[in-house]
């Protein structure tokens, strides 16, 4: 469908600060959609790309390409083991793509860990699964939301006790407690048989 990878082993990058979510990680940006796609009518919200790779688009007989998804201006690949640049220059790359062909339809987002539920809840707020939703709706050709009902992560705080309060409530629930049902015991025990 003329899609393909831009570099096998870079790293896609986003040069403008103003979209990164972390200076120090320019791999975690937020991604330019496409207004002009009729897909894109029908999201709201910012996608949040994390660690994903180039596309290429070629122009391919009876196949419309649409770069969906794209860095700014100053997009740039990074070799993930350096850490360095692949080449001095910088440019828009696509982060994601749709290719139509008669009722054929792709939709691809090349990195999975844009799908990460920290990255989805903590830089996305859940936008990352909506999007992946209205790209399952868009494909089966379905009303907004109707192949399933976005979920929204509910987290529970793990119960933390400091060391004095662990200190405490160990005497209480270990030593207090079990002296103090034994000797209640003992006493009821003592007055029933002294009758």
């Amino acid at each position: 469908y003329g899609l393909g990878f831009s570099s096998p082993t870079g790293v896609l990058c986003e040069g403008n600060t103003n979209y990164l979510l972390e200076a120090s990680a320019p791999i975690l940006f937020a991604a330019h959609m496409n207004a002009n796609h009729r897909f894109s009518a029908e999201l709201d919200g910012t996608f949040v790309v994390y660690g994903a790779h180039a596309i290429t688009l070629t122009e391919t007989e009876g196949v419309t390409l649409t770069p969906w998804l794209t860095t700014s201006a100053v997009g740039y690949l990074m070799d993930p083991t350096t850490g360095k640049q692949l080449d001095a220059s910088k440019t828009t790359y696509t982060a994601g793509a749709i290719a139509e062909k008669g009722d054929t339809q792709l939709v691809w987002i090349p990195s999975s860990a844009s799908f990460l539920s920290q990255v989805n809840t903590n830089y996305a707020a859940n936008g990352n699964f909506d999007l992946f939703l209205q790209a399952l709706n868009h494909l089966s050709g379905v009303a907004s939301n109707s192949i399933a009902i976005p979920a929204r992560v509910m987290e529970s705080p793990a119960l933390a006790a400091s060391p004095a309060q662990f200190i405490v409530l160990g005497v209480i629930l270990v030593l207090i407690l079990p002296v103090a049902t034994a000797a209640i015991g003992i006493g009821i025990w003592y007055v029933r048989k002294k009758r």
